[in-house]
């Protein structure tokens, strides 16, 4: 089949005297198109398929291992009542070691703030670091024979920050529902028993973290109290302090004996079964190959004809001015 030439059924001519009427394809005449470049439409629809199956089969699995946590802290209770009785010097005073304010909504900051503390630089970085995982986030600059990086120049080392920035933005998902608190954290990764390991491990670390630091405040709360306490000999405002004293107490010893103190683990992370990823979606990637391959094809069909039109009227051109 000679290929050069257009069927003689096809009724657009675009030559230069032809109008805007003259030029439009009608239905039988874009089937008549479809026809003759089938095989256009077929190869262009097979390499886009096997493409797409491809790398639908080819492609990393990545895994995602979730656990549900429930915050924990919460504000002392009962101390509202005594600044209001007080006044000026318990208010000040319940400020100066952050006790002041209503007790719901100091519960509702302290949950903010251990989700805050969930995801920020110094939890995320150094669990990083203790994990010593900048290796394996950046695994295709490390030569793990060699135990050294590929980079050419060492401003090119991955840093704690990128090590940041890649796990919080691509692997770290974190959710709260705002009625009952209740937290997702969920990692995706390639290996599905590191992507549990490493959930479980982000949030054991947050809790030692601010069970130290409750611990550590409420010792320099204690004393500082003890030092007000020497100073002032007015009965009520004594009773007062040894309340916030007491309360300070109450809080060191629930930060020494919880090992879940900010977060308690609802459901902890458990690897997931190696059919079980989240990634590549196998189904909408042959799906979306398909769609992309059919109008590929019908695409190249028309810049086949289109193609081959104007070589044709460039031919009948060129033999018009020999002759």
């Amino acid at each position: 089949m000679d290929t050069g030439t257009l069927p003689e059924s096809f009724s657009p001519q675009l030559d230069s005297g032809s109008s805007e009427t003259d030029t439009e394809l009608s239905v039988v005449d874009m089937v008549q198109v479809l026809l003759r470049f089938k095989w256009v439409c077929i190869g262009t629809f097979t390499v886009v398929v096997g493409l797409a199956v491809a790398y639908a089969f080819t492609a990393t699995p990545m895994y995602k291992a979730e656990t549900i946590l429930a915050p924990q802290r919460g504000a002392p209770q009962g101390l509202g009542s005594m600044i209001s009785q007080f006044g000026g010097s318990l208010s000040g005073l319940a400020g100066l070691v952050g006790m002041g304010g209503a007790g719901s909504r100091n519960s509702k900051l302290t949950r903010g703030e251990a989700l805050t503390s969930l995801t920020s630089n110094a939890n995320i970085q150094g669990f990083i670091e203790s994990q010593n995982l900048l290796p394996v986030l950046f695994e295709n600059l490390w030569d793990a024979d060699k135990g050294e990086w590929t980079v050419e120049s060492p401003a090119d080392i991955p840093t704690l920050s990128d090590g940041y920035d890649l796990f919080r933005n691509k692997l770290l998902k974190v959710s709260e529902d705002p009625i009952t608190g209740i937290v997702n954290l969920s990692i995706e990764w390639k290996d599905p028993d590191l992507a549990a390991d490493w959930a479980n491990a982000l949030v054991a670390r947050l809790n030692e973290s601010l069970r130290e630091k409750v611990m550590l405040e409420s010792d320099k709360t204690i004393d500082f109290l003890n030092q007000e306490l020497e100073r002032t000999k007015v009965v009520e405002l004594r009773q007062a302090i040894f309340f916030m004293i007491e309360q300070q107490i109450g809080d060191k010893t629930s930060a020494r004996v919880q090992d879940e103190y900010a977060f308690k683990i609802i459901n902890p992370a458990i690897a997931p079964d190696p059919d079980k990823f989240v990634s590549p979606d196998r189904t909408l990637i042959i799906g979306g190959g398909i769609m992309v391959g059919l109008l590929g094809g019908i695409i190249m069909a028309f810049m086949a004809y289109a193609f081959m039109h104007l070589r044709s009227e460039f031919r009948a051109r060129s033999a018009g001015n020999t002759a």
